[in-house]
């Protein structure tokens, strides 16, 4: 079994969240039944009019031992977007001896951000030192979370309905672009009237007493989503 606990594929669960966008448990997305869509329902549920008012529920937990190295992290982001303006909070949390005490200071954190994108270049928002917030000229969006997610409206043909695992599933000898495949391949997408309603990750690896374990979920609601941008104290 090749570990990757250094590298960190807790840390990478965790990352993915923070960075671009992924527990199983009651509720979430791996407890919905897909149904089967068309090729034209598929394309129009990753449109930019499907994804202009919405609400993304992320959950995500990775687990890892290796000898007498073990650690476990779980992280949530919540992502609100409508009118062109979006609102992320992201929570995560660490333990474990495999991490380094810096480490864990960067991964037991919680964030903030809002996203004015209703003109031409966007502004991003950010809470200071002091807690106060302020504009930033950078910062998360909505749409790198989402964006592995949304280019699946590409992949139609190289999915097929799953009754096992209630949902889309990549075919065995599916054909995608480099750097997508590792995480569609463990991944079932879940339709509901027409529209992408989750998108769950489960990865699992056992051997002789070690492990390397991962579990991320998105779950979609669209619509009804209202972003109030915060006031800046001059």
């Amino acid at each position: 079994m090749k570990h990757k606990f250094l590298s960190g594929i807790a840390t990478a669960a965790l990352a993915a969240v923070m960075c671009i966008g992924f527990v199983g448990c009651g509720g979430g997305a791996a407890s919905i039944k897909g149904e089967e869509v068309t090729q034209e329902q598929w394309t129009a549920a990753f449109s930019d009019e499907t994804f202009s008012n919405y609400k993304l529920t992320i959950k995500a937990t990775a687990e890892e031992k290796e000898g007498d190295k073990s650690g476990k992290t779980n992280s949530e982001v919540t992502v609100t977007v409508a009118d062109k303006k979006e609102h992320i909070v992201m929570k995560s949390s660490a333990e474990g001896n495999a991490y380094s005490e810096d480490a864990l200071k960067e991964m037991n954190r919680e964030e903030e951000f809002y996203v004015d994108g209703t003109g031409i270049v966007p502004v991003y928002y950010a809470k200071n030192e002091d807690g106060k917030w302020e504009k930033t000229s950078s910062g998360m969006t909505a749409s790198s979370i989402v964006g592995v997610v949304k280019a699946c409206a590409l992949f139609y043909g190289q999915f097929e309905y799953s009754e096992e695992k209630e949902g889309y599933v990549l075919k065995a000898a599916a054909q995608l672009p480099s750097g997508s495949g590792d995480m569609l391949k463990n991944a079932v997408l879940k339709f509901k009237d027409g529209k992408l309603a989750g998108f769950v990750v489960e990865y699992n690896d056992e051997e002789d007493g070690d492990y390397s374990k991962m579990v991320q979920d998105y779950l979609f609601t669209y619509g009804g989503q209202k972003v109030e941008l915060p006031s800046i104290e001059k």
